[in-house]
């Protein structure tokens, strides 16, 4: 999905035999491992360079989760939200990608692709239907050699 501020996305899936398979990905320039477990978000890097980043998920929870990748300079607890569901109209917020397989169920494991401008990003993971309770890290994307 692309967000409001340019980024293109690549949608990515991995079959059962651990093969990625995306349209339009020439190569990867940063992969970020993520585990999500019943109360945080953990990731094998809070930064990578501006380009082509994956995020390689993983649902250590024992719930299904729904991942949205956000762009935004606001902290986790100033995304608004309104009727349940964040709020983009006033855009302080842009989506940057999220899973095709949204919700990933317990143990699953998905990836978001995008290829992302240097800037503040937050990876949220919520139960469907209840974002106010997400869980969230912040990942900053930089320039290149910075």
């Amino acid at each position: 999905m692309s967000g409001q501020t340019g980024e293109k996305a690549t949608a990515v899936s991995e079959t059962t035999t651990g093969q990625k398979h995306a349209s339009g990905l020439s190569e990867l320039s940063n992969i970020i491992d993520v585990r999500i477990a019943d109360d945080k978000i953990t990731t094998s890097y809070d930064k990578a360079d501006a380009g082509i980043v994956s995020l390689d998920i993983r649902n250590d929870s024992g719930r299904s989760l729904n991942l949205i990748l956000l762009k935004t300079d606001l902290s986790a607890d100033q995304i608004p939200i309104k009727a349940g569901k964040i709020d983009f109209s006033g855009k302080t917020v842009a989506l940057s990608g999220s899973l095709l397989s949204n919700p990933l169920p317990a143990g699953g494991t998905d990836s978001i692709v995008s290829d992302l401008d240097p800037g503040n990003y937050i990876l949220m993971a919520y139960a469907p239907g209840n974002v106010r309770a997400a869980i969230t890290q912040r990942i900053t994307v930089q320039a290149p050699g910075t």
